[in-house]
């Protein structure tokens, strides 16, 4: 587990208010498991892969709020879709009852 200082301190203050901290400690240990079965992609400077490691979850970070939005987006389609079906089925309801209710009229007649 990864001490919360260090997620403060490795981490933009936009991504500790978007990404939870389960998702923040599971980036870092993804990031670290990264480094180390690729080292030769480490550089000699620290500087660079904490840029390395903002940049990427700045990546993350956007993926995170455009998936925010669409299943917000989702959500309303949804509910559209719920209160649509509940129209219909009012509809069909109503025709179904006057369709009987003509059929009763034509056998009396």
């Amino acid at each position: 587990a990864i001490d919360p200082k260090v997620i403060n301190e490795r981490f933009t203050p936009a991504a500790t208010r978007t990404l939870h901290g389960p998702y923040l400690r599971q980036f870092e240990t993804a990031f670290d498991l990264f480094l180390m079965q690729n080292p030769s992609l480490i550089p000699g400077n620290a500087d660079t892969i904490d840029a390395l490691r903002r940049r990427l979850l700045e990546v993350c970070e956007e993926k995170a709020m455009v998936e925010i939005e669409l299943r917000g987006q989702l959500e309303a389609i949804e509910e559209s879709k719920r209160a649509m079906e509940r129209e219909l089925t009012e509809r069909l309801r109503v025709a179904t009852r006057e369709k009987a209710e003509r059929r009763v009229e034509l056998e009396r007649a």
